[in-house]
């Protein structure tokens, strides 16, 4: 299953951020688009674990299938979400910022990747590096600029206080 939690993982990003979309559109008043947003994300992601899983051979193989299919329903749900937030309400996520913040997913996966070995050792040390090159990765973009590292760190002083 270690090929497809990455894929999965993305595909929770994508329902988490849809939910806040799904929150958005109830507060505006419309909770049945709300709920169709829902069901595009469950027609989607139901399709495709219909047309991958089968095709998939059982093991790891089908185990990545169904997380492609459930993460790219996600997606179709959040991307659907964003283009009615953009039509209604002219607003939605910064494309600068979803770029920069892709790529460094998509780095920080790539190098966790590439960690040799096996075990728990070993994986504690792939997820602290992927973090570490996710968050250098940001800063480097400056996605993470002076006011959200000021933020940041007055949540911390508020956590151990």
């Amino acid at each position: 299953g270690a090929a497809a939690m990455p894929i999965l993982a993305a595909g929770v990003v994508a329902l988490a951020v849809l939910s806040i979309a799904g929150s958005i559109v109830t507060a505006s008043g419309r909770p049945y688009v709300a709920m169709t947003l829902v069901a595009v994300t469950l027609i989607a992601g139901t399709a495709l674990a219909f047309t991958l899983v089968p095709r998939a051979a059982p093991g790891p193989d089908m185990l990545f299938a169904a997380a492609l299919a459930t993460a790219a329903g996600m997606l179709a749900g959040f991307g659907v979400a964003l283009v009615y937030l953009r039509r209604r309400f002219s607003a939605g996520l910064p494309v600068a910022s979803a770029l920069r913040v892709g790529l460094a997913v998509v780095l920080s996966v790539l190098v966790a990747r590439v960690v040799p070995g096996k075990g728990v050792v070993v994986g504690l040390a792939a997820m602290a590096l992927a973090g570490i090159v996710y968050i250098g990765t940001l800063l480097l973009a400056r996605e993470f600029g002076p006011s959200d590292r000021e933020k940041l760190l007055k949540i911390l002083r508020r956590k151990r206080g």
